[in-house]
């Protein structure tokens, strides 16, 4: 065990050692010793000095507006006034536990809607357009149990997309109303007249 880590310890310093003669002894008892020192009886280790990389410069990013915008998915370069289109809630790959399947959903616009020329929020279901709104926040109600993708865009007061959000998926489970737990409360009895 005693070798195995000078062995290590020897290796890990390999870059510090290279231009230096490593030497190997091996005593009477069978133990064996390292050294920079030449001893009678050592042998020279031929010592490779350890692999490097270096990895190539990184591309500086452009510092124009209007590569910016180019960069982002979705960005409708015509009218591309918003910055960030992007679902908040519920999150990406998020689980939503709703019986009825009610699912409220959150957006996310920067700089915020210029509702004043118009603009609005169009939130899509499964590629499906589903609301329409001034505000960020949206309730979808009875949907189906399953795997669901959400988009979000902003329109003008034509209908044509200004900028989106990326697709998000969430997941909605809704637990049967005939599961223990779920069942309805019995009516209270009906109080007995008194004689």
């Amino acid at each position: 065990m005693r070798v195995l880590s000078l062995i290590l310890v020897l290796c890990l310093c390999a870059p510090a050692v290279a231009d230096q003669k490593v030497y190997k002894t091996v005593g009477p008892n069978g133990e064996v010793t390292f050294s920079d020192t030449p001893t009678p009886g050592a042998t020279e280790l031929d010592v490779k000095p350890a692999p490097s990389y270096k990895a190539p410069p990184l591309p500086t990013p452009s510092t124009t507006p209007a590569d910016q915008s180019a960069g982002q998915p979705g960005q409708h370069q015509a009218g591309g006034s918003y910055k960030l289109v992007s679902i908040l809630a519920p999150a990406d790959d998020a689980t939503v536990i709703n019986t009825p399947g009610d699912v409220q959903v959150t957006v996310l616009v920067e700089p915020p809607l210029r509702t004043g020329r118009g603009d609005r929020i169009r939130l899509l279901l499964d590629g499906k357009a589903v609301d329409t709104g001034e505000k960020p926040n949206f309730s979808l109600h009875n949907v189906d149990r399953g795997t669901h993708h959400l988009q979000a865009e902003v329109i003008d007061r034509s209908g044509a997309t200004l900028s989106q959000s990326s697709s998000s998926t969430f997941h909605l489970h809704r637990p049967s109303v005939h599961l223990p737990g779920h069942q309805k409360a019995k009516p209270a009895p009906k109080p007995k007249p008194k004689p």
